[in-house]
């Protein structure tokens, strides 16, 4: 919701400086006193949302880390299973190839 609010101000202010009929000075200043007019109306309702988000934030970022570490835990794990049999795979291949190549030589 406030992201779209956010951005229906940025678009109106764009929309509003393309059709502006003053001078570019004048419009400057206009846009910089609107943008603080903004920020000081908006802030305190931002400040007001972080205050109250920011518990639950926390709260979960506290009930996720648990998880988090077991993922990157059996992430580790399977990617250490995939270098070990790509390593063995490498291995095989490069036996067989010598064992080609000394059967060549031989015969």
């Amino acid at each position: 919701m406030f992201r779209g609010f956010f951005w229906g101000v940025i678009i109106g202010a764009i929309v509003g400086l393309l059709f502006a009929p003053k001078r570019g000075e004048e419009t400057r200043a206009q846009v910089r006193t609107r943008w603080n007019e903004f920020q000081t109306n908006v802030q305190p309702t931002v400040d007001s949302i972080r205050t109250t988000v920011q518990p639950t934030v926390d709260n979960l970022r506290t009930q996720a880390q648990p998880t988090v570490e077991a993922f990157r835990a059996k992430a580790t794990d399977l990617f250490e299973q995939g270098r070990q049999a790509v390593n063995a795979r490498m291995n095989q291949t490069q036996s067989s190839a010598t064992s080609s190549a000394n059967s060549t030589n031989n015969a």
